[in-house]
């Protein structure tokens, strides 16, 4: 089994975001804020928007630095794997990132609110919270690839790790273990094909 890369810090999740909210990045977060407060203050006075609807307190800027953020951090995820995968060299569309074959583990710290014992429990467990594994996948997989269709022989893993370890997401490879777990499966489907047909 092969290191590809570590990226360390939080894994984030990607959130969801629909093509309307490209209009957040037509202003700056200044901006958004001063818009913020005056729909809040419409919104508490009872007033109506040019449609007819009740103004609503919006959330815009909290929107755009939420987005900025994860722009900023999966760049900063292609960045690492690009330099790890291409001997220290950044290249715009680096050629030799591994596409299948892969593990991905999201490290998590254990919650500082839990109790010793529950600590000692959870350490290198399978961390079952939020963010979901989908979302943190998406997040790196639109990093790193172009197309969501390029990587398919992949796992993931969210798990706790003790104090001392830090958080990130570490990207394994491994063709053996993959071959191995696919040769399983065939295995199974042949056999429930073979009590289908008879």
């Amino acid at each position: 089994m092969k290191v590809i890369a570590f990226i360390e810090g939080r894994p984030k999740p990607q959130p969801r975001v629909t093509t309307k909210a490209k209009f957040l990045f037509g202003k700056s977060y200044e901006q958004w804020q001063l818009v913020d407060k005056i729909n809040s203050e419409k919104a508490k006075d009872g007033l109506i928007n040019k449609l007819g609807n009740p103004y609503k307190e919006t959330r815009y800027a909290y929107r755009l630095k939420r987005l900025q953020a994860i722009n900023e951090y999966r760049a900063n995820v292609y960045d690492i794997v690009c330099r790890a995968c291409n001997n220290g060299k950044y290249e715009p569309n680096c050629s030799k990132i591994p596409k299948q074959n892969l593990f991905f583990f999201y490290l998590f710290k254990i919650p500082t609110r839990w109790k010793k014992a529950r600590k000692a429990d959870a350490a290198w467990t399978i961390h079952e919270f939020k963010p979901d594994a989908k979302n943190l996948w998406t997040s790196i997989e639109d990093a790193i690839y172009d197309s969501d269709s390029e990587c398919s022989h992949v796992a993931h893993y969210k798990l706790y790790i003790p104090d001392g370890f830090k958080e990130g997401v570490m990207i394994l490879h491994d063709e053996e273990i993959h071959k191995y777990v696919v040769d399983i499966a065939k295995d199974f489907i042949i056999d429930v094909n073979k009590k289908a047909t008879n």
